[in-house]
Parts: structure tokens; C-alpha cells; sequence
């Protein structure tokens, strides 16, 4: 199951999305790192969404940022990491 986290509760369950993010930060480009993503989380500049079955830990991430344009606003994922990617990728790529 996919989530959205909302603002208010990034910083509850950023202990457990920390490390995947530092992993996923591994194969960016330097644009950010972990401190700058949590702070874009917590001003609502990106958004965190969540890949966990229930009762289980969290299998893995996806932040999206949404990029206004004059003519219209594109979502972008900005990051996506986690375990048994195949089971979940194209559920994260429906939201």
C-alpha cells in the first residue's frame, strides 16, 4: 500500500525514511542531501509517500516535487527507493 505523509507527521517517521533516503542520495547528483530533503518535506516543497503493508516495516519511498509553470504544474519524482521495487514501482508511478 502507497500513502502520502502529511506535512505534520514527516517528522514522525522520518527515523524510519532516513536511511532509504541516504540511499537513494547515493545515485543523485548532489543536488540536495538528507537535511535539505527533510527540511523541502517539512515546507511542503516535496512530498513524502510511503510504501508499507500493513503491520509490516516500510518497503520503501517516493518524494515527488510538483513544478508550477505558466501553463500548467508537472509532478517530478525526485527520489525513489526501497525494497521489492518491482512489487510496488508501478503503484508509486499511478499517484
Amino acid at each position: 500500500m502507497i500513502y502520502g505523509v502529511n506535512q505534520e507527521q514527516v517528522v514522525n517517521v522520518w527515523k524510519e525514511v532516513e536511511p532509504l533516503v541516504e540511499k537513494g542520495l547515493k545515485h543523485a547528483r548532489g543536488e540536495f542531501d538528507k537535511y535539505d530533503v527533510l527540511a523541502a518535506l517539512v515546507q511542503q516543497q516535496m512530498q513524502l509517500w510511503v510504501i508499507q503493508d500493513e503491520g509490516q516495516p516500510i518497503n520503501g519511498i517516493c518524494i515527488t516535487q510538483v513544478d508550477t509553470y505558466p501553463k500548467k504544474r508537472v509532478a517530478k519524482i525526485v527520489l525513489m527507493v526501497g525494497d521489492a521495487f518491482n512489487g510496488w514501482f508501478f503503484e508509486a508511478l499511478e499517484r
